[in-house]
């Protein structure tokens, strides 16, 4: 049964923030506050994303819900590398078309959202290589994100 959610001193019904949810990049104005709530509400907080980064903000009805950021692939992962068959060279020239997930956060009221995690992540990835491509010249064809098992 759908219920109600309060998101920034709003009621919204569960299934319409499932609806009505959009993700964009935040404005370069709005970056401080991004990684104000990043650094005040995440568990790692945030020193800095590494190298090339992409910071989304989940919305709806102009209220934030969540935040992700996306930041340049760690230079050695052995899982990835072993799942994508890359010799060497082949990393070093084609690392730069994968984008780690760096952090996800869901804010205050949004974690009531059955799902809203699921959607918010799906609509940023299936953004993010146009995003990537039109703010740093070439896009991203990977992304991955690693996840805290003994917390999620």
């Amino acid at each position: 049964m759908d219920r109600k959610v309060a998101l920034g001193g709003k009621d919204f019904w569960a299934a319409q923030v499932l609806r009505e949810v959009k993700v964009r990049p935040a404005r370069r104005e709005e970056e401080p506050h991004w990684k104000a709530l990043i650094r005040e509400h995440h568990y790692l907080g945030l020193d800095h994303l590494v190298g090339e980064t992409i910071l989304h903000v989940a919305e709806v009805d102009g209220h934030w819900v969540a935040l992700v950021g996306w930041c340049s692939a760690a230079l050695k992962v052995a899982v990835r590398e072993q799942w994508i068959g890359w010799s060497a060279q082949q990393k070093q020239r084609r690392l730069k078309y994968v984008a780690q997930n760096g952090r996800f956060l869901l804010l205050s009221g949004a974690g009531q959202v059955p799902n809203l995690a699921s959607r918010v992540l799906a609509l940023s990835v299936r953004r993010l290589a146009e995003d990537w491509r039109r703010v740093y010249g070439h896009a991203v064809v990977l992304a991955e994100t690693f996840v805290d098992g003994s917390r999620f």
